[in-house]
């Protein structure tokens, strides 16, 4: 976004204000998740194909007392404001499911 300096600065807060409002407007839980994450689950595999898919299941595991970890995931996708933010927050996710055995997408096959 280009900015345009006057002297008083009111253009400069104007396009803040605008981009801080683009930004809050920015709903995160719709964002794909390519590939799709497959998790061994009862009584059947589990498919989380968006971002609020994926936060619904973190807030399932932290009630079904899942360690620190989960927590801090938690934590991390609540934060979650941007794309890019959301990609390295599935990616931690993808992480944090391997180390506890849970590998997702496994083979359905």
């Amino acid at each position: 976004m280009g900015v345009l300096i006057q002297e008083d600065g009111l253009l400069v807060v104007v396009l803040m204000r605008a981009r801080r409002a683009q930004l809050g407007a920015m709903n995160p839980d719709n964002f794909a998740i390519d590939p799709p994450l497959l998790l061994k689950d009862s009584p059947k595999p589990r498919r989380l194909a968006t971002f609020g898919q994926a936060r619904a299941y973190i807030n399932e595991a932290l009630r079904a007392g899942r360690p620190a970890p989960w927590r801090e995931l938690w934590h991390r996708f609540k934060t979650v404001t941007a794309e890019d933010e959301a990609i390295e927050a599935i990616g931690d996710m993808r992480e944090l499911l391997a180390t506890e055995d849970l590998p997702p997408n496994f083979s359905l096959d």
